[in-house]
């Protein structure tokens, strides 16, 4: 128990800087990803997401929680793809990209299996939250998958990919602040709002960058 408040502490720590990092590096210049803050905040948002996925991956085990396991699995996935987007400028897959891709593909399929699963009986209330993940996750595995193979991951593409990736991660943060704070019933509704309020501001961005 002791590790595990350790763990929690850390945890919390790393989603609080992770969150205000992440909204850093969204505000600074309106994605002028040359500013050197963008890049600061940026860089330490990737960092602190990857503590908050280790830490949830250990508490995940420890608690024999598979929904968390899978929601850290599913929320790690954009900030990592968004981090080599920002860093693959050739827009060459390595195995690494590969191996993401397909992760978050099996993961997607897993969650939507246990969501079904849920809704249909034995329900922990986690049901919908984990279908709606779950056919994120597998539209944008499919995404990533058709970028990397034909390649075409550059230039203004490549920006907005890795713009979409990132705000997508800082959607992971946002969320587990407003799960941590607020109730709601369902509870699902908490686990979603997120996503559809900063969803339309993703897509604003994309079409901006592409222009």
């Amino acid at each position: 128990m002791t590790l595990f408040k350790a763990l929690l502490i850390f945890h919390i720590i790393s989603g609080s800087i992770a969150l205000l990092s992440g909204i850093g590096a969204s505000a600074v210049k309106q994605f002028d990803w040359k500013h050197i803050w963008h890049v600061r905040f940026g860089t330490a948002f990737f960092y602190t997401m990857i503590a908050i996925f280790v830490s949830a991956l250990a508490m995940s085990l420890m608690n024999d929680n598979t929904f968390l396991l899978l929601v850290s699995l599913f929320s790690f996935y954009f900030a990592f793809t968004g981090w080599r987007y920002a860093k693959n400028k050739a827009g060459i897959p390595m195995m690494v990209d590969w191996s993401a891709v397909i992760l978050l593909f099996v993961v997607s399929i897993i969650m939507i299996a246990f969501g079904l699963k849920d809704q249909l009986g034995e329900a922990d209330g986690n049901g919908v939250t984990l279908i709606v993940f779950g056919l994120l996750g597998i539209g944008n595995s499919l995404v990533d998958y058709f970028a990397m193979k034909s390649k075409t991951a550059t230039g203004k593409k490549r920006i907005a990919l890795h713009v979409t990736k990132m705000l997508a991660g800082l959607i992971a943060t946002v969320t587990a602040f407003v799960v941590t704070n607020f109730t709601a019933n369902p509870e699902f509704i908490l686990w979603i709002a997120p996503t559809i309020f900063i969803v339309p501001y993703i897509v604003y961005w994309n079409r901006k960058l592409k222009k």
